[in-house]
């Protein structure tokens, strides 16, 4: 490790994330070294976050379903499924619509005679 965010600005200090459940993302703690010595500057583990902070890291998690496992995962895909069917769906009874007001009017006669 060079001491450099993904951006190339120099660190203080080496931020270190460790994982508490495999596949969740929001049980993380934090620590810090020091660049120069090596030595724990802080460790904030996930039961000392504030409730905001809890709320911040299992953004992914909520995202992506593996916050409720593998039940959420199987909710999040069939929900997404869906969602993304209902443009399609949309426009196939939507064109059926406009099919069967043409031959309604062209059923009764001429269109300007089916009009009110």
């Amino acid at each position: 490790m060079n001491g450099k965010n993904k951006k190339g600005k120099e660190l203080e200090n080496i931020p270190v994330t460790t994982y508490g459940k495999d596949g969740r993302y929001s049980e993380r703690n934090q620590l810090f070294y020091d660049k120069y010595s090596g030595k724990l500057l802080s460790n904030k583990p996930h039961q000392k976050l504030t409730n905001a902070e809890k709320y911040a890291n299992a953004n992914y998690d909520v995202h992506v379903g593996s916050y409720f496992g593998i039940f959420g995962k199987i909710l999040w895909f069939v929900t997404g499924l869906i969602c993304t069917s209902l443009p399609v769906t949309g426009f196939w009874y939507g064109g059926e619509n406009v099919k069967n007001k043409e031959r309604k009017h062209y059923e009764k006669g001429s269109f300007i005679s089916s009009l009110p």
